[in-house]
């Protein structure tokens, strides 16, 4: 998720790239795993399958709800009808973090997970990288991923709660359909399909610590004026595992599941309704504005430690996701402090502040791979400050790949152009720091990507 992203030592290995026989593929029960080292691809894929079936089983335990909740699920009569039958997710393994930036474009984070439609989606994946996953599937190994595709980073084979965060986002937007309209607003959408799989991660024990790491969080947030209406993407997988972490005092998963779509509610024998509003009245006995009440009442009597309160810092700061953009530039010194002082987050604001201090200061000589490294985050780049500040202050890197592209600035004066785009624009307004005159003009949508947590 957004607010711890982990970052460590790595450059680009190898890309997505060549055939079939440049990946080893092992087959489970549900997925086809890819990697490019074998042992690899054998370690994640008994952990993923094994991985997989919990998340299923979390929340659609078909043992409890029986065969009718199977129907949600693609059954081999829905294969049979298109002309397949085998693994119904494909998941692509990276061991190295530049590699994975690379091929996907988004930088600092650890996920992705898309329909076969959505791997072209303009906000996501890199293009390159969508045609070569299809042809991979579709053309060489006649593979077809109806639950879709997941791509994530494995360091020595040690992704668990990125797996079990994108396998929630398989069972969400591989078996359901949401209507359009369904939800009171695009915020409370992407904050309970974002906010499930956080939680998911805690719930089955890949992710600990809750209550810091999301809970103290969430409450210095609403002691600040908070509101979901605008909350900013860097905060919005926290609030949204709030939510539900909070509706799962009293609601089983499978009905919080059921929430997201009439259909589930139809299939699992619940009432079908005809907004999410009058689906969670039904289901859960309350209003949405009474529940909203209560969980603010709820997150504000949460005691916010002076870690929770660095933790808070950290992520509206957007520390790791402007460690990742500013990578090529660390010496290999500063990348391993960075490493040290955002795997498990910062302890106090000191640590806080000797990150900023790094994020500030970096530069490198401008050689033609780091020129090249930096120039490939440049659209990223674009996309991440357009959902975070708007599209006004996303011309600025517009701007800058102009004169970057007619050769209007010397190569030291565009990295020192890009570390101040970084450090500017990444960090949403009135988040205490130096902000640009720029506000954001609509909240995100964004889904199906995690970060590392």
């Amino acid at each position: 998720m957004r607010c711890l992203v982990l970052v460590f030592v790595g450059s680009f290995l190898f890309s997505l790239g060549g055939s079939a026989a440049d990946w080893v593929s092992v087959k489970t029960d549900h997925l086809v795993v890819f990697a490019h080292n074998p042992e690899l691809a054998a370690t994640v894929s008994v952990s993923a399958e094994e991985i997989f079936q919990r998340v299923l089983d979390y929340w659609l335990p078909m043992a409890t709800l029986g065969a009718e909740a199977e129907g949600i699920l693609f059954s081999e009569e829905d294969e049979e009808q298109l002309g397949y039958v085998g693994p119904n997710a494909a998941l692509f393994v990276f061991s190295d973090r530049e590699a994975f930036w690379d091929a996907t474009g988004c930088y600092g984070y650890a996920g992705g997970t898309f329909s076969m439609l959505g791997l072209y989606s303009p906000h996501t994946l890199r293009h390159s990288t969508a045609a070569k996953i299809l042809d991979l599937l579709l053309g060489e190994m006649g593979i077809v991923p109806l639950m879709g595709v997941s791509l994530c980073l494995c360091p020595g084979g040690d992704c668990f709660s990125v797996l079990a965060h994108e396998f929630t986002h398989m069972l969400q937007f591989g078996t359901i359909s949401i209507p359009e309209g369904w939800f009171p607003s695009k915020e409370v959408r992407t904050l309970l399909l974002e906010g499930m799989a956080v939680w998911t991660q805690y719930a089955l024990g890949y992710s600990r610590e809750f209550e810091l790491r999301v809970s103290q969080p969430v409450a210095r947030w609403l002691h600040e004026g908070g509101e979901l209406g605008t909350v900013s993407p860097s905060m919005a997988y926290l609030v949204g595992a709030s939510l539900v972490e909070l509706l799962s005092q009293t609601l089983p998963p499978s009905t919080i599941f059921a929430l997201l779509s009439p259909d589930v509610a139809e299939t699992l024998g619940l009432p079908r309704e005809n907004s999410f509003v009058e689906e969670f009245r039904k289901l859960s006995g309350e209003g949405w504005d009474s529940f909203l009440i209560r969980w603010r009442d709820h997150y504000l009597r949460v005691e916010v430690s002076p870690r929770g309160e660095a933790l808070y810092h950290a992520c509206l700061l957007n520390l790791g996701l402007r460690a990742a953009f500013l990578w090529p530039l660390f010496t290999d010194a500063e990348r391993e402090e960075l490493a040290l002082l955002l795997t498990e987050g910062p302890v106090d604001q000191a640590s806080v502040d000797r990150i900023e201090e790094i994020l500030w200061s970096a530069s490198a000589s401008p050689a033609p791979e780091v020129m090249e490294a930096l120039h490939m985050r440049l659209e990223p780049l674009r996309r991440e400050i357009k959902e975070i500040l708007g599209p006004e202050a996303a011309l600025e890197v517009v701007r800058l790949s102009t004169e970057w592209a007619r050769g209007g600035c010397e190569p030291e004066g565009c990295v020192r152009a890009f570390v101040e785009l970084v450090n500017r624009y990444l960090i949403p307004h009135g988040s205490g720091a130096d902000d640009p005159c720029c506000r954001r003009e609509e909240s995100p949508v964004a889904y199906g990507v995690s970060e590392l947590v």
